[in-house]
């Protein structure tokens, strides 16, 4: 028995992929595979309790018990006596998500490269409360990602959303257009193979902290993944110099007009408002609809609802938009030698939430039925299944 962790870096790819696991079933017929989509395009409340669950499963911190802990876990327990197979397999298949605020503890993980810092972080949810050598690997990197497989020209960045890499079809502002090529190809890689991209192709490395830590001395951002992270963090966060060929989009570059450089008054910039008003901690450039799942008058059955900005009296500020909602059809999460774990039926979780609230099913949904998703292009809506969240049709 193990538990694991593959990460992938986009979720529309993750949302395929558990397709095609379930699809395709365990890989022999002594092994069982056991597996949870984790991704932030859930309804809240279904989101919260895989975390629920995650977070216990994954707590391996020794007990008085001499068993591992996650074999007390309900969850495991009920899977483990229900299924025969000699070989059990827990695998959260999880977005970047998984790597920071989770205090989870996996035997393995697998991760789809986007950067040396999300490899870092993945590394740290592996053997985390345990201590003792380690007889063998226990992390597998790709040596690409799967949007090196899907660009259509050598100018397309791969190691981008997330990642260090900066995009080549990425717009400036158009006074700035002229200088764009040029910034642009500072942070573009020459290769998109791990094996190009780190020291000794990542063979002998590791795995801790140290490629973010320590700076080379001659920086080299096309050649080499740990480098580029470099550059682009001092390009971001620390004043060009007044000779630099880069240009610096005027919506990120706070210190054009405000950054003193005499060393007693360059900070003040830092005492005002004005730094994190221009350079916003989490700006996502991409437009979202916040959308609620709410119950029938019967109750039996959720429908989408998108949630607007109605303030006057007598109009409802939920519009029912339940043909955006597109069911996932070649999908059952029940095939051969795989089943879901983690996964409650939404309404079963909405009605212990409401009792224990002591308020209605409606009440609650409002509150915890909810998500925010990448907005619906020319309405074409989301795809949902219940063990795989939602996804852009």
């Amino acid at each position: 028995m193990s538990f694991g962790l593959v990460r992938m870096a986009n979720i529309g790819p993750l949302f395929d992929v558990a397709i095609a696991m379930y699809r395709q079933g365990a890989p022999v017929p002594n092994v069982r595979v056991h597996l949870c989509v984790y991704h932030s395009q859930f309804p809240l409340l279904a989101r919260s309790h895989i975390e629920q669950q995650l977070d216990a499963v994954f707590d391996r911190r020794p007990g008085r018990s001499s068993d591992d802990p996650a074999l007390l876990h309900p969850s495991v327990r009920a899977l483990l006596d229900a299924h025969p197979q000699p070989d059990q397999m827990f695998v959260v298949l999880a977005s970047p998500v998984c790597e920071v605020g989770r205090d989870w503890d996996a035997d393995w993980a697998i991760a789809e490269p986007s950067s040396m810092r999300s490899l870092i972080q993945l590394a740290g949810r592996v053997r985390r409360h345990r201590s003792g050598a380690v007889a063998r690997r226990n992390m597998l990197v790709f040596d690409t990602n799967l949007r090196n497989f899907e660009r259509s020209s050598d100018k397309d960045a791969v190691f981008c959303m997330p990642g260090f890499e900066k995009n080549l079809t990425s717009s400036l502002q158009k006074h700035e257009r002229t200088a764009q090529h040029d910034s642009l190809t500072h942070f573009h890689l020459q290769s998109h193979h791990l094996i190009d991209l780190l020291p000794d192709g990542g063979s002998d490395w590791p795995i801790d902290a140290r490629p973010r830590i320590r700076q080379g001395e001659k920086l080299q951002p096309k050649g080499s993944l740990i480098d580029l992270e470099h550059a682009r963090m001092r390009d971001t966060m620390l004043p060009r110099d007044e000779t630099s060929k880069l240009i610096t989009p005027v919506k990120r570059d706070a210190t054009r007009h405000w950054y003193v450089r005499d060393a007693d008054e360059g900070q003040r910039i830092l005492l005002t408002g004005l730094l994190p008003q221009l350079q916003r901690f989490r700006d996502d450039p991409q437009k979202r609809d916040d959308v609620v799942l709410l119950p029938t008058e019967d109750e039996d059955e959720l429908r989408l609802h998108r949630v607007i900005d109605r303030r006057e009296r007598g109009q409802t500020p939920y519009a029912d938009i339940r043909h955006l909602l597109r069911p996932v059809t070649d999908c059952s999460p029940d095939g051969r030698g795989i089943g879901p774990w983690c996964h409650v039926d939404l309404m079963d979780l909405l009605r212990q939430w409401a009792d224990a609230q002591g308020q209605s099913l409606y009440d609650s949904a409002k509150q915890v039925a909810t998500a925010s998703l990448p907005a619906s292009e020319s309405d074409q809506g989301w795809l949902f299944h219940p063990v795989l969240g939602f996804k852009p049709a």
